[in-house]
């Protein structure tokens, strides 16, 4: 419905004509039919529909003039259009001083009588007129006036669906458009898809862990099928590895919005052991930007952590067995020298008894009780560097005697506990792997703070299992509050020497820091 107050702004205007696309169109039959019934029934030689833009007036529908289009500042289109309520009827252009100028008036064009009617859009712009004209002065009826109007109102009624038609077009083209682009989107996020699941583990998850969706490939790696898995929680395929820690900093991080990787150690239905390196993606709520699911991408990497393993075995075993044959020289080469030595001074010395003064008798003395030290050193020395070699009964011997040297050097109490059922119990990589990281931690420890007591237990029912406490006496000058985990910069080297060797190494402080506890297990 028109608007009774018809704004005559121009720029307004102007936008309105535009929203009409009707500037340079081919000209349409329903517009010529309306010019030829204003000819006809207001008895004129000349109809025109005309659209203005400024001073350039265009005509979409014309009969009887032959001019498609017109510049001029002052038109009657242009009057007409500043009085968007009334008829603009001319009785004689020639006698109207407007309009002297007028292209209608000029050549042989024999131009009098002019009527225009604004056409009026539904927002209240007059957008164009209708015009008739004819060549002797005249004035129109009150019947013809009301037939203008109506042909006025007619032609806004074809533009206005016309309109409609062109934007339904512009949006079925576009609606189109975005089609043809979600296809080509749906068609490479199907790629990726498919690139994706055949050769990365997918999951979908809750807030709470519980399996929302999962791949093929899940399904695949881990033995269970969908059935299985939808609704359960993601710890149906834990390992029961990782420490209660790892998980804390995963939940701590994926709960903050944030991404979190890492490598896990998961169990397939059947209870073989598999390694995943995963990323778990937060899916955020648009207005709370909290979690509202997880999304988890994992490459299976087990080959390549066997092989590592395999290759960092390799390594140890050759540093081993040089530390053997240096432990077998110290051992039978240098340390036997070193007693041939000492027993060739004692003989030397008894068959000279009685024959050198008392002091000499004293030095000799001295050197063979250096003598006895320096053969003890060589043989700890060796026993260290391949304790196993030494012992028949494998790594209990070794720390039990390692202990034993460590309680006496330092004045550290020292206990052994040791539950193992058989003497053959794991393999020699394993046995020296142990022994190692043992050792390693009780010097660093010894060189960081003052140990009280060491308590260690080792136990191989139904798994191999290491626990060892040990109680500190901060140093002076060390501040208390720093616990023992914090002086090992190295745990990283022997966590990862145990992962290889198939265990886990979990080190955990007392709240007050004077007491750390660490655990080796393997499964």
């Amino acid at each position: 419905m028109e608007k009774a107050n018809h704004s005559t702004d121009d720029f307004e205007r102007n936008q309105e004509l535009a929203s009409y696309q009707v500037f340079g169109t081919e000209p349409e039959l329903e517009l010529d039919e309306i010019v030829k019934l204003a000819s006809k029934l207001c008895e004129v030689p000349i109809a025109l529909i005309s659209f203005n833009n400024g001073n350039h007036h265009w005509f979409k529908a014309r009969l009887g003039f032959e001019d498609k289009e017109i510049y001029l500042e002052n038109s009657i289109s242009s009057k007409a259009i500043q009085t968007p309520d009334e008829i603009l009827e001319i009785y004689d252009l020639r006698a109207d001083e407007r309009f002297q100028d007028h292209p209608m008036l000029k050549g042989d064009r024999n131009t009098r009588f002019c009527a225009s009617v604004p056409l009026i859009s539904k927002n209240g712009f007059a957008i164009g007129n209708l015009i008739i004209v004819d060549t002797i002065p005249k004035t129109l009826n009150d019947n013809q006036r009301a037939i203008l109007r109506i042909l006025g109102r007619q032609t806004m009624h074809h533009l206005n669906l016309r309109r409609k038609r062109l934007l339904l077009e512009a949006a079925q083209l576009k609606l189109e458009e975005q089609n043809k682009l979600l296809e080509e989107t749906a068609h490479e996020l199907n790629d990726y898809k498919t690139a994706l699941d055949s050769s990365a583990i997918v999951a979908i998850t809750d807030v709470k862990g519980n399996i929302l969706v999962v791949n093929d490939t899940f399904c695949k790696i881990s033995g269970y099928s969908r059935e299985e898995l939808i609704g359960q929680n993601q710890n149906i395929v834990s390992s029961h590895y990782h420490s209660r820690a790892f998980w804390n900093n995963m939940w701590r991080t994926i709960g903050a919005g944030k991404i979190w990787r890492d490598e896990i150690r998961n169990q397939t239905k059947s209870g073989d052991y598999y390694w995943v390196e995963t990323t778990i993606v937060p899916l955020l709520d648009e207005n709370t930007n909290k979690p509202i699911k997880y999304i988890s991408i994992r490459q299976d990497v087990t080959e390549q952590k066997n092989i590592q393993q395999a290759e960092f075995q390799s390594l140890l075993f050759a540093q081993e067995v040089d530390r053997d044959n240096f432990a077998e020289d110290l051992h039978e080469g240098l340390a036997q020298r070193l007693v041939a030595i000492r027993l060739s001074m004692q003989m030397l010395e008894s068959k000279l008894k009685g024959y050198i003064p008392p002091g000499a008798t004293s030095t000799i003395d001295f050197i063979s009780e250096q003598l006895k030290e320096a053969i003890d050193e060589t043989k700890n020395l060796a026993i260290e560097l391949m304790p196993r070699s030494m012992m028949q009964d494998g790594i209990v011997s070794s720390l039990t005697n390692y202990l034993a040297r460590i309680q006496m050097k330092y004045n550290v109490a020292c206990s052994f506990e040791s539950k193992f059922q058989t003497i053959e119990t794991t393999s020699k990589n394993k046995d020296i792997t142990l022994y190692r990281v043992i050792v390693s931690i009780i010097e660093k420890t010894i060189l960081s703070k003052v140990i009280e007591s060491i308590h260690l237990r080792i136990n191989n029912e139904p798994y191999l299992t290491v626990s060892m406490e040990i109680q500190c006496i901060p140093l002076l000058g060390h501040n208390i509050s720093k616990p023992l985990s914090s002086y090992l910069g190295f745990m990283g080297q022997l966590t990862k020497r145990i992962e290889l060797s198939g265990g886990q190494l979990i080190i955990e402080d007392s709240d007050d820091n004077l007491t750390t506890e660490i655990r080796i297990q393997y499964d």
